[in-house]
């Protein structure tokens, strides 16, 4: 399994309306074949959001984050998601056993 651990930053003035579009895209990112676990949550004594992600295998996080066109792209695309919140960082990688 490979999870990716991403934080995210809502502009000034668009909390509300990031915690809504977030909510849409955990939805329709559920649905992805290979997603095997997704959350987000708002980390105790800090402002944003985090989104845990645990995917398959590293070639299914790839197929749906990395290629052109991918589904997260789509995704973040269709719902704005670059208008309401900044990504500020994401850390990744194969589960230990």
């Amino acid at each position: 399994m490979y999870c990716v651990v991403s934080r995210w930053k809502p502009k000034p003035g668009q909390e509300q309306e990031f915690l809504k579009r977030a909510t849409q895209a955990r939805a329709q990112m559920k649905k992805l074949p290979g997603i095997v676990f997704l959350e987000g949550f708002a980390p105790e004594g800090a402002s944003g959001s985090t989104a845990v992600v645990c995917y398959q295998d590293k070639a299914t996080y790839d197929k749906l984050v990395n290629q052109p066109g991918a589904p997260f792209e789509q995704i973040a695309s269709q719902l704005g998601m670059e208008e309401v919140a900044e990504w500020v960082s994401s850390e990744r990688g194969e589960c230990l056993p």
